[in-house]
């Protein structure tokens, strides 16, 4: 049957938009259920950390309840890190259809091989999200992916979804795979911008507002063609959302003219943002009753997306996001280390009532070809254990092994934040010892000495940060600020937790 369905997009759309928010949640516990036991039986690492773990019987575990209650949740460090690719493994290494790497920690890279199907299943979904979303079975499109190459996950599978995509669909898409080359990029839209009813960007926010504002400088006329972006691999805050929407934009109050997708190398495609999750962040930026009761004390929300239950369960715990999937490393209760929540769609159709708006009227009247799906929202603050530049993670680690070398300096927080041209940089504050002080030609000198230390250990040891660099200097070379101990950024807070992203 899902064979059947997914056959056609438009009828996968239709026969999705057709399902009750009880089924889409039936779906992703009976996916968690039915994958926590496969996994328990078929692979070793699995066995053994349950083992560890006091579950001795599996199959006891029959409900949801069980399942949140009594299964332990997973980590890099406690399972990733711990066991060999081998035993994590649920296939043989010649079912493996592609191998992707990320920068661990360490800098060693870490590899996330992926089946056939997972490919197969997000180039589905996304044929079903571009019909809905950007009507590419009606409009002649070229697709020009801007995520960097390599063998990193972003650039390499939406290349090839894309091109498995356009095989399908009779010669309406045309796919261009510049990757993070700015004249490249520019060269083929320069070239090919008025060949097609519309352009669809997939790339990394801060290169796309590079682009934008470099072929603006070059006199490109964004408004004047039909430009869409989506975008991954790190948030986008609404004033940022909507400043890059009044550059590009030819009708700004689309609703489709931004996307987010909501995906990490380690368990690939997970949400996705459209239509409807657009028209909810412009009421949560202006009603702030319908912020509060949605997000609750989370303020700082860069992503907002609906949850593909037919391929993921995800839960909120302790306001980390709890992911199972069934991959070739398949992932059990794993902690993707980001900061967010969910909320069901029937929920957040309550609030919008109490509020007086029809949600979906108002969706329909401003977006008409969109189905919208009653999947439950998916939304992230930031990620907890990193800094994430142009799609390249930070780790605190890292920062941590050159501040216990140092006489200066005792603590150090990461933060990234725009300047006052709205372009993102990367910034380290430094705490001084107690009782240290320093000149004012002392401080210029060490935030000079820590800037080159910082980054030269980051360029040697981070292959995904070298990556980025090359790309995106000005955004990767850290600003350093020092701080006397105890002031501003490292008051303690009232929950005297220590957090080294900010």
């Amino acid at each position: 049957m899902r064979k059947f369905i997914t056959s056609n997009p438009d009828r996968a759309n239709k026969f999705f938009a057709s399902r009750p928010a009880e089924w889409w949640e039936k779906q992703g516990e009976k996916k968690a259920l039915n994958t926590f036991h496969e996994v328990a039986e078929k692979v070793s690492a699995y066995k053994d950390f349950l083992k560890k773990n006091g579950v001795e019987n599996h199959e006891k575990i029959q409900t949801i309840e069980d399942f949140k209650k009594y299964v332990p949740v997973t980590t890099k460090e406690n399972y990733i890190f711990h066991y060999d690719l081998d035993e994590r493994l649920l296939e043989p290494y010649s079912d493996l259809f592609t191998l992707a790497t990320t920068s661990g920690t360490t800098g060693e890279p870490v590899f996330w091989p992926r089946n056939s199907f997972q490919d197969k299943m997000i180039s589905l979904y996304f044929e079903m999200m571009a019909r809905n979303i950007w009507q590419t079975q009606k409009k002649s499109t070229l697709i020009i992916v801007c995520f960097s190459l390599g063998n990193y996950i972003a650039g390499e599978l939406n290349t090839w979804f894309w091109k498995d995509i356009a095989l399908r669909n009779k010669g309406l898409l045309t796919i261009a795979t510049p990757g993070s080359d700015l004249e490249g990029t520019l060269a083929i839209i320069k070239k090919f911008i008025n060949k097609y009813d519309q352009i669809i960007f997939g790339g990394y926010p801060y290169f796309f507002k590079l682009f934008l504002d470099t072929g603006e400088k070059d006199g490109i006329d964004w408004k004047k063609h039909n430009i869409k972006f989506y975008y991954g691999g790190e948030g986008m805050s609404y004033d940022f959302r909507q400043n890059l929407i009044n550059k590009f934009a030819k009708e700004p109050k689309e609703l489709n003219n931004i996307v987010d997708v909501y995906g990490t190398a380690d368990a690939g495609g997970i949400s996705y943002g459209n239509c409807l999750t657009a028209l909810i962040q412009d009421f949560i930026v202006s009603n702030k009753n319908i912020q509060a009761k949605i997000l609750g004390k989370k303020r700082n929300v860069v992503s907002l997306t609906q949850l593909n239950t037919s391929a993921y369960f995800v839960e909120e715990e302790d306001e980390n996001l709890i992911i199972t999937f069934r991959g070739s490393i398949p992932l059990i209760r794993y902690n993707i280390r980001d900061i967010g929540g969910m909320i069901s769609f029937k929920k957040v159709l309550e609030i919008f009532k109490e509020e007086g708006i029809d949600l979906l009227g108002e969706l329909k009247e401003k977006a008409p070809y969109f189905k919208p799906y009653a999947q439950p929202f998916l939304f992230v603050e930031g990620r907890e254990s990193c800094i994430s530049l142009d799609g390249a993670n930070v780790f605190p680690m890292t920062i941590q092994d050159i501040i216990d070398k140092s006489s200066n300096f005792t603590n150090f927080k990461l933060s990234k934040k725009t300047d006052e041209n709205g372009d993102w940089r990367f910034y380290i504050y430094l705490e001084l010892k107690k009782d240290k002080n320093i000149t004012q030609e002392e401080e210029i000198k060490l935030k000079e000495d820590y800037k080159h230390l910082i980054l030269n250990t980051l360029l040697t040891r981070n292959h995904d940060f070298k990556r980025s660099y090359e790309d995106n200097s000005e955004l990767c070379i850290p600003r350093i600020e020092i701080r006397k101990f105890g002031q501003n950024e490292f008051k303690l807070s009232k929950s005297g937790k220590m957090k080294f992203i900010i």
